[in-house]
C-alpha cells in the first residue's frame, strides 16, 4: 500500500467514527435503535388482511417502563413498505436497551379526533371532535374510522427489533332502511367517542354522550347503489334511508337509537343500538360486534314503525316491533 493510500484510509476512517460517533460494534449506546413495525388488520369479518385498503395513516407512541413518552412517530402509509406479512414502518427510534410499549392509533385528523394527555400512558387519551348544538353534543359528518393496536417492544443491546400491530377498527357503519311513507330523523348516540391508549372507554364519572347524525339526511331509498345493503333495492322509492357511523360498541353500553318524525318531532323508536345488532344470532359477544364494520337495520311502516331485519337476519315475529 503506498503511503498516499494508506494516508487517505486512515482519514476515511477517521471521518466515519465523527458521522457516527459510538455507533461502533463494541459499542453501540448512542445509537438509533432501528425498529420494523408490522402493521396489520385482520380482526374483521373477511378474517383477512385489510390493512392497506382502511388505513391511510398512523400514529406510532412508544411508552418506557414506567410508562413515560420517549417516542413518537407519524407514518404515511404511503411511506410503509410491503412485506410478505403486512405493511412495514420501518424507524430508527432514540430507544435504550429495554422494554417498550408501542401504541398505534390510525387515521387520526385535525377537526375529527385529537390526542390529550399523551406524556404518561395510564393518562394518554384520543377523543372526539363534536360540536354544542341545541343543548347536544352533536357530530354531523362521517368521520375517518379510528384503527387502535399495542404491542410491546423488546430493544436488545444492538439496537435491532420488531414488534406487530394487529389494528382494531373503532367505527361502525349503522345503515338504518324505513321503507313506506313517511318523513324521519335519525339519530344515534353513545358516550363511545374517547378512548385510553389501552383502548377502554375513557369514563370519568361523567361521560360525554355524543349524538351521531347522518351526513346526508332524508336520502330516499331510490338513491340507494346496488348491494349496498341487504334485501333493499333502488326500484322502491317509498321510504328512506342513511348511514350513521359511530365510534366502537359493546354489550351493555349506552348507545342509543332514535327514530323520529321528521315532521313533529314527537318519537318513534328509541331502544339501546347493540340489542338491536345483538338480534343477528351471529353477532353474540364484543369481538363480534368489532370485528364487522357494517351492520343494516332494515324497517318497515306498518301502522308503526316495525324492526323487519338486521343484517341477513329477517325477524320471525314482526308484531312485537322493537
Amino acid at each position: 500500500m503506498t503511503a498516499l493510500r494508506q494516508h487517505l484510509t486512515i482519514v476515511t476512517a477517521a471521518a466515519i467514527l465523527v458521522i457516527t460517533p459510538g455507533c461502533v460494534r463494541e459499542d453501540m449506546s448512542s445509537c438509533p435503535a432501528e425498529i420494523e413495525i408490522l402493521c396489520t388488520f385482520t380482526r374483521n369479518e373477511y378474517a383477512t388482511d385489510r390493512f392497506r385498503d382502511e388505513v391511510k395513516h398512523l400514529d406510532l407512541f412508544v411508552y418506557d417502563e414506567a410508562g413515560s413518552l420517549v417516542e413518537t412517530s407519524h407514518v404515511p402509509v404511503s411511506e410503509m413498505i410491503p412485506g410478505e406479512k403486512g405493511m412495514v414502518a420501518k424507524q430508527s427510534l432514540n430507544l435504550q436497551q429495554g422494554t417498550y410499549t408501542v401504541v398505534g392509533w390510525a387515521n387520526v385528523e385535525q377537526g375529527c379526533h385529537s390526542f390529550t394527555s399523551t406524556e404518561k400512558l395510564p393518562d394518554a387519551q384520543v377523543g372526539t371532535e363534536y360540536t354544542a348544538k341545541g343543548g347536544l353534543n352533536v357530530v354531523e359528518k362521517t368521520l375517518p374510522a379510528l384503527f387502535w393496536a399495542q404491542a410491546s417492544l423488546e430493544v436488545p443491546l444492538r439496537r435491532i427489533a420488531s414488534c406487530h400491530l394487529d389494528m382494531k377498527k373503532n367505527a361502525h357503519d349503522i345503515h338504518i332502511q324505513i321503507e313506506g311513507p313517511g318523513n324521519y330523523d335519525m339519530t344515534v348516540s353513545a358516550s363511545n367517542g374517547f378512548y385510553h391508549f389501552d383502548d377502554t372507554p375513557s369514563d370519568d364519572g361523567s361521560p360525554v354522550v355524543i349524538s351521531y347524525f347522518p351526513e346526508f339526511p332524508d336520502q330516499p331509498l331510490s338513491s340507494l347503489p346496488e348491494g349496498h345493503a341487504q334485501g333493499v333495492t333502488k326500484a322502491d322509492p317509498v321510504g328512506c334511508h342513511n348511514t350513521i357511523r359511530t365510534q366502537s360498541l359493546y354489550f351493555g353500553d349506552d348507545s342509543r337509537l332514535t327514530i323520529s318524525d321528521g315532521d313533529t318531532g314527537s318519537v318513534l323508536i328509541d331502544t339501546s343500538l347493540t340489542e338491536l345488532l345483538g338480534k343477528d344470532p351471529s353477532i353474540a359477544t364484543d369481538e363480534d360486534i368489532a370485528r364487522r364494520g357494517h351492520y343494516d337495520l332494515k324497517f318497515k311502516v306498518e301502522d308503526e314503525i316495525i324492526l323487519v331485519q338486521v343484517n341477513d337476519w329477517e325477524m320471525a315475529d314482526q308484531s312485537t316491533g322493537v
